[in-house]
């Protein structure tokens, strides 16, 4: 019996120790929590919001979503993702696009020129990381949660997607080269094969964005392909590959399993001492941590480099035998906290300034002394620790291989003048247009900032026993290609567009105008965008070749009275088309068989000045409306809304002039034509034969 109790008691006092201390459990590291996982796909409206709540533990994670575009439009979306009451974020969900290619090149017209090629979309599932800014602004770490629940909101800004999977993603860091190299075969092994293909980067397999386009330059024939008497596209790029999340692909093929080098050449010409940064992605992963950030320096001219860490040391890559993706992804990288606290340093000297009017007002007297120190609590450490700020951010956007560039000049501009503040504080309000003068130069410095253009000419994938490419060409084969584009130019017809293509030729000219006219100017930019539209599509449908001419839009009257008038002008003035009109120059557009359709494509309103008795005789090419743009800092700062009527706009100027700011509002005819038509008087009269100008209501 006495065993027995023992035997018992003891095993109470094991419950009761199990119950109090109970053993831990190593639980397997959770590498994604779903937040919202559906198979067949979820409709993401614009304007409409899709709030998901997930609980988490605290650490660090990326939010990633599965989700597929909806054909038929070229607009990138656009959604708008919020995590619990935290500041929005805008962020493009880019499509999928190809290029039609003919024969493994672009097309070509009649005059051997090759033309920019068709864009096709490609609509698949594709998942999508939200490099969401944390506090801190490291949106390359990843978001810092607490544990427990949270809330994810997201909205479409522009168009519609669809989505089947939202999750959380710890953060992990890929692992360095030195680690990368481990247990693969060593670089230098004796049946590696010497192998060299050069890819051209216009030929891409896919990009995120149709403003990533291609071009081409003529310059020299080290630029590949080229061609002194022909369009040869040889480059992609440019300002249109610089927003953080753009990305081109490329397929590469290697004969058998070893290490090959890859060489980019390339151009970054726009952004002056400073470094253009892409992600390397192969087959669809980050190989290791020093590719999730390579730097493209400064050049003013073509350079070839190989991918290497920051001290210069190549870093082949380690490829099985077969095809393989290549991806440069547009990343801020180390840029993104520097942004972030500029922006902050930015948001801060607005702030102080519209204090500083508030004391002053709009046009300070130089002669008082406001003593705004005294006004405005902390004004002169602020100005000091923002001074400091700027010193330190100035390091990151410079280029190692220089001291200062254009953007840290101007950066310390905005510093020295705040110390100056600093140390004579009744400079402040005699220069207080300067203080406005530098805030705007540094917001517009901090938009250049964010970009990161890059024109790539070539891929090079070679084994390591290959020396680097090298794409210079002699002296003698410069000047050899360039005399012979030289004396091209006077065989070659500019103006003329494929016109030896069916014995069909259109004379069409782009008249020029300055920007009054319509409220943008026309001319050379403009007939060239015209001509690239014509090779691209008119001529493609219908065959018909068109000769292209640059006219003032003044010689139309003088061509029609000699007979040399064109068969379609373009940017005419409405003045001179009432002219040519009544002289029974123009045609009845109305007598076409597809008019009903076109003229779908306009507001009625656009159509008015273009018609008269019954017949319209000419399409618009532009509308211009009025627009209202407002600072959205300042009107949250003073609780106020958008105006939708005069009244409110009166009710919110009077708030915004006591606090020592003004509304603008531009002084044209337009604007009175906006009262009269809010007055329900029509500008012409119903049959369009006079104004209604001279009406008591006008």
């Amino acid at each position: 019996m006495k065993k027995a109790a023992l035997i018992l008691s003891l095993c109470l006092l094991l419950q009761l120790l199990w119950a109090a201390c109970p053993p831990s459990v190593a639980a397997a590291p959770q590498d994604n929590l779903v937040i919202y996982e559906n198979d067949d796909g979820e409709q993401l409206l614009q304007d409409v919001e899709r709030v998901l709540s997930f609980s988490s533990t605290a650490n660090r994670y990326y939010v990633e979503m599965d989700y597929q575009t909806i054909a038929g439009k070229s607009v990138t979306p656009q959604i708008r993702v919020t995590l619990d009451d935290g500041q929005a974020q805008v962020l493009d969900m880019p499509r999928i696009w190809i290029n039609q290619l003919e024969n493994g090149r672009f097309p070509k017209d009649d005059q051997d020129n090759e033309q920019i090629p068709a864009l096709i979309e490609q609509t698949r599932w594709q998942t999508i990381r939200f490099l969401l800014a944390d506090g801190d602004g490291e949106t390359e770490k990843g978001i810092l949660l607490t544990e427990g629940t949270h809330r994810l909101t997201l909205q479409m800004v522009r168009e519609t997607v669809l989505f089947k999977a939202v999750r959380l993603v710890e953060t992990s860091t890929s692992p360095s080269y030195a680690a990368y190299q481990k247990g693969k075969p060593s670089s230098l092994t004796a049946t590696e094969k010497a192998f060299s293909q050069v890819y051209e980067a216009e030929l891409f397999k896919e990009k995120s964005h149709p403003e990533i386009t291609v071009s081409y330059d003529r310059s020299s024939p080290a630029i590949t392909p080229n061609d002194a008497e022909a369009i040869r596209y040889n480059l992609i790029g440019g300002s249109g590959y610089s927003n953080p999340g753009q990305w081109i692909s490329w397929d590469i093929e290697v004969p058998e399993d070893g290490w090959y080098a890859v060489d980019f050449t390339y151009r970054q010409s726009s952004n002056q001492g400073q470094i253009s940064r892409r992600r390397l992605y192969v087959d669809g992963q980050v190989p290791f941590a020093e590719a999730a950030q390579l730097g493209f320096p400064y050049s003013y001219g073509f350079e070839t480099i190989t991918l290497s860490d920051t001290p210069g040391e190549a870093m082949p890559l380690y490829l099985q035998k077969g095809v393989h993706e290549l991806k440069l992804m547009v990343v801020n990288g180390s840029l993104s906290n520097a942004l972030q606290k500029l922006n902050t340093v930015l948001q801060e000297l607005n702030r102080l300034y519209a204090r500083i009017i508030l004391v002053t007002g709009e046009s300070p007297d130089s002669l008082r002394d406001y003593d705004l120190e005294d006004h405005i609590e902390g004004l002169l450490e602020d100005f000091s620790c923002y001074a400091e700020t700027i010193d330190e951010l100035s390091q990151s956007f410079t280029d190692s291989r220089e001291d200062r560039n254009s953007s840290t000049a101007q950066m310390q501009q905005v510093s020295l003048l705040l110390r100056e503040f600093v140390n004579k504080p009744r400079k402040i309000a005699t220069k207080l247009g300067d203080l406005r003068s530098q805030i705007n130069n540094l917001a517009s410095l901090l938009a250049s900032l964010s970009t990161q253009p890059l024109e790539l000419d070539s891929l090079t994938v070679r084994s390591t026993q290959i020396p680097q490419t090298d794409k210079r060409v002699s002296f003698w084969n410069v000047l050899s290609f360039r005399m012979r584009s030289f004396l091209h130019s006077f065989l070659e017809d500019y103006n003329a567009i494929s016109s030896k293509s069916n014995g069909k030729v259109l004379s069409v000219w782009v008249t020029t105008n300055a920007v009054d006219t319509f409220g943008f100017a026309t001319g050379r930019e403009q007939s060239q965008i015209v001509m690239q539209q014509i090779r691209n599509s008119f001529y493609k449908e219908t065959g018909t070749g068109v000769n292209l001419s640059l006219m003032d839009a003044g010689v139309l009257l003088q061509a029609l009275v000699s007979g040399k008038e064109p068969d379609v002008a373009m940017f005419v003035p409405e003045v001179i088309l009432s002219n040519l009109y009544f002289r029974n120059a123009l045609y009845d557009l109305k007598q076409m068989p597809q008019y009903a359709a076109v003229e779908k494509r306009f507001y009625s309103s656009a159509l008015t000045a273009l018609q008269y008795d019954g017949k319209v005789f000419a399409l618009p090419e532009a509308q211009i409306y009025n627009m209202m743009f407002y600072r959205t800092d300042i009107f949250k700062d003073y609780n106020l809304m958008p105006p939708e009527t005069w009244e409110e706009f009166y009710d919110v100027l009077a708030k915004l002039q006591k606090a020592g700011m003004q509304g603008g509002i531009g002084e044209s005819q337009k604007l009175y034509e906006t009262f009269l038509f809010q007055k329900d008087v029509p500008l012409y009269k119903e049959d369009l034969s006079a104004t209604n100008l001279t009406t008591n209501a006008s």
